[in-house]
Order: C-alpha cells, then sequence, then structure tokens
C-alpha cells in the first residue's frame, strides 16, 4: 500500500467485528521479512498492521506512515489484548495520533519482548512511548531510538504509562522525548506496577503543565505513584 493506493485497512478491525475481548488469535510469523510503506490516514480506533491482535506476533520488520485524529496506533498493532504477544518486532516510520500512540502497539494489555522501535511518535493529546502508549501488560528486553513528542501529558521513551501489574523491565530509551506535563526517559507516568533494569540516554523536556499534572520531566519517569508503583535498578544519561 501507500499513499497513492490509499489507506490499509488492518488486519482485525473494528469495522471486522473484532474488540478488545475479542481480538485476533493465531501466529503471524514474519520470518525476518519487513513490510514497508504501510500508510494510513485516518481517524478510526486501532489503526496498524493489525487492529486488535490477541495472538502471536514475531520476527517482523514494519515501517509505517500512519496519522489522523485516533486513538491506539502503532505500525505492528493499534491495540495488543490480554492474551497477546508480540517479540522480535521492529518499527519505523511516523506514528501520529490522538492518544495512546506506540511504535510496537497503542495499548498494550499483553506481552511485548525483544522490540526495537525506531519510528517517530507523536500524540496530539497524550499517552505516548516508543513501544506503546499505555501498558497493562510486561514489556521486556525493549528499545527505542525514534523521537517521542507530545503536546499532551504521559509522554515517555518506552511507555507513556505504566499502570495495573505491568512490568517494564531490561529496556532502554536513546530517543529524545519532549511534552507537557508528566515526561520521562523511560515513562511518563508509573501509576502502578513495577519499572526496574532500564536506562535511558537522551534529553526528557516538558515545555509547561497540562492540567490536571504539573510539569514534571524525569530521567527515568515524569510521575510516580509511590503506593502503587515501583521504580528499582534504573540509570541514566541525559538532560
Amino acid at each position: 500500500c501507500g499513499s497513492t493506493l490509499g489507506n490499509w485497512i488492518p488486519i482485525a478491525s473494528k469495522d471486522s467485528g473484532y474488540a478488545y475481548n475479542a481480538g485476533w488469535t493465531g501466529t503471524f510469523d514474519g520470518n525476518h521479512h519487513a513490510i514497508r510503506h504501510l500508510y494510513i490516514n485516518s481517524d478510526k480506533y486501532e489503526q496498524g498492521l493489525f487492529g486488535y491482535a490477541g495472538g502471536n506476533i514475531r520476527q517482523l520488520q514494519v515501517t509505517a506512515d500512519i496519522s489522523g485524529e485516533g486513538p491506539y496506533r502503532a505500525a505492528v498493532a493499534g491495540y495488543l489484548c490480554a492474551g497477546g504477544r508480540i517479540s522480535y518486532c521492529t518499527s519505523h516510520g511516523s506514528i501520529k495520533g490522538r492518544y495512546d500512540a506506540g511504535g510496537i502497539s497503542g495499548m498494550n494489555m499483553g506481552t511485548i519482548d525483544h522490540c526495537v522501535n525506531g519510528a517517530d511518535i507523536h500524540a496530539a493529546s497524550g499517552e505516548a512511548g516508543g513501544i506503546t502508549g499505555k501498558a497493562l501488560g510486561d514489556i521486556t528486553y525493549c528499545a527505542n531510538e525514534g523521537t517521542i513528542t507530545g503536546e499532551g501529558s504521559l509522554i515517555g521513551g518506552i511507555a507513556g504509562e505504566v499502570e495495573g501489574t505491568a512490568t517494564l523491565t531490561h529496556s532502554y530509551n536513546r530517543g529524545k522525548v519532549t511534552g507537557k506535563g508528566y515526561c520521562g526517559g523511560i515513562v511518563g507516568r508509573l501509576w502502578a506496577g513495577t519499572v526496574s533494569d532500564c536506562y535511558s540516554t537522551d534529553s526528557v523536556k516538558s515545555l509547561d503543565s497540562f492540567a490536571p499534572d504539573s510539569s514534571s520531566a524525569g530521567a527515568i519517569a515524569g510521575y510516580i505513584y509511590t503506593e502503587y508503583g515501583s521504580l528499582a535498578n534504573c540509570h541514566y544519561r541525559s538532560s
């Protein structure tokens, strides 16, 4: 596909009857192949190669140009459902959306491991991350090399926000992070769950407050709700 041919229609889209609790199941093994010129300009939710992914996606590189006002968008899967897994995948290109924008998944309810994002990610409202916009599922052994920006809060190098019982471990960020409100080199806001054994090496900037969030930039996390969130053994070399 491409801009001259029109929009890619995601596999397992909402229009095809899929949902967050009824995603695609199965195995998509890219066998180290690449998909290039994936083009989407749409205000619909859950945009990416896959819409609602509840199966196993692995060993794939996706270069995408995704834009529009909708949330939940990423090169690989707009919404990774509970029980789904994305592993050994790489994203490149440009991902833009309203909120929950990421390189690998927009929303992560499953497991993401051994993935790398090189795409530039932008959220017009908030919740943007190199790997995922929001993580309620686990992330391990992942990396971000792209530039992460947002016009709102919860902007992070790996995840915009970590919630629930999610763990984000053994991952690093080497991309610039810029937004408003809570911005962090690894996670914008650690609301609950665990972030450990991570590092970040590039600059993090919070340009202004974004109600109700104050302006707070952290080399690892912009904000930690210490009653439920735990941060351990993380390092940085950035400003």
